[in-house]
């Protein structure tokens, strides 16, 4: 299957005065076009971390050391200059969580539409992408201010934002956190038209596997910057092979906001146990998982799992 981005060994180092902390290890992965990938993990597995890494969208760049390559269809990314990276960062858009603080107060949707585009948009162009997210009434939308627009409504302006330049891929961080059910449901399913209509690879970045059980094809579970997990969509929900993914999948299942297993202190980046770091939460370690670091085993079906217990417990 064609690839719309690639990424191969990534990995990632802060600096800090305390020195340096890796953020990302070895992080390798592709998204196909016309697909949807869902990169799940609790909060502070490193999962907005690694999505703003593929066009170095970081607050403090100055600090941060990135390894690896990243691949746009055919063409390296990961070293480009700053002036080149904006005009890739056109084909690779990211919708953020809070829609609400994605759009300036003072400036009205349409004008903001048109930055986000970098060009003058006609009005048949704005109408088809409001219409093409469902928003009808565009005249009213493009005349209004952020504050007098719902959640929801400012959400899918924030998608006919990021599609208005054409993009390979559409990056959605915890793109549904903030919505209720109703809503959450529409915002994937039109990313899955969006997808499927504009031959875009989706990355979907959330906490909750719910939120993608019925549109990933594929799971990708991230683990204190590791990915711990790579499978199909129906046999991770069917049976995941990692105990974390276990408990993070039993969690959301039960109705709990993080994993069962994670009773223990949060990861600390600066302080990960040696072996398997997610040893000192996992209900099946044992004496080998201190042991060095497990690596990324191929199964028999053609996933990916790091733990060395894994054929033990399945």
């Amino acid at each position: 299957m064609d690839q719309a981005l690639t990424l191969l060994g990534i990995s990632l180092d802060v600096r800090s005065d305390r020195g340096a902390v890796r953020l990302l290890q070895d992080v390798s992965f592709s998204l196909p076009r016309r697909s949807m990938t869902a990169l799940i993990g609790e909060s502070g597995s490193g999962k907005t971390t690694l999505a703003h890494s593929i066009t170095r969208l970081f607050t403090h760049p100055e600090r941060m050391h990135l390894t690896g390559s990243v691949m746009l269809g055919d063409r390296a990314i990961a070293s480009l200059e700053e002036r080149e990276l904006r005009r890739i960062r056109t084909s690779v858009r990211t919708v953020l969580q809070e829609p609400a603080t994605a759009f300036n107060p003072l400036m009205k949707i349409g004008a903001q539409l048109a930055d986000a585009a970098g060009r003058i948009l006609s009005p048949d162009e704005i109408n088809g992408l409001l219409l093409r997210v469902g928003l009808r009434s565009p005249d009213r939308i493009l005349d209004a201010y952020p504050h007098e627009l719902s959640v929801g409504m400012l959400q899918r302006v924030s998608i006919a934002a990021a599609i208005s330049t054409n993009p390979s891929v559409l990056i959605a961080d915890e793109l549904t956190s903030s919505l209720d059910a109703t809503n959450r449901r529409t915002v994937m399913d039109l990313l899955r038209q969006l997808q499927q209509d504009l031959d875009l690879a989706v990355l979907v970045v959330t906490h909750d596997p719910m939120v993608v059980e019925e549109y990933a094809d594929r799971i990708i579970v991230l683990y204190a910057g590791r990915i711990i997990e790579r499978s199909s969509r129906e046999r991770f929900f069917r049976r995941p092979l990692h105990p974390y993914s276990r408990a993070l999948l039993e969690a959301r299942r039960n109705g709990a906001v993080v994993p069962s297993a994670s009773a223990d202190a949060p990861v600390r980046f600066d302080a990960l146990p040696k072996g398997c770091t997610y040893r000192p939460r996992c209900p099946y370690a044992t004496d080998a998982c201190a042991l060095p670091e497990p690596t990324l085993e191929r199964t028999d079906t053609d996933d990916w799992i790091r733990c060395v217990n894994w054929k033990s417990i399945t």
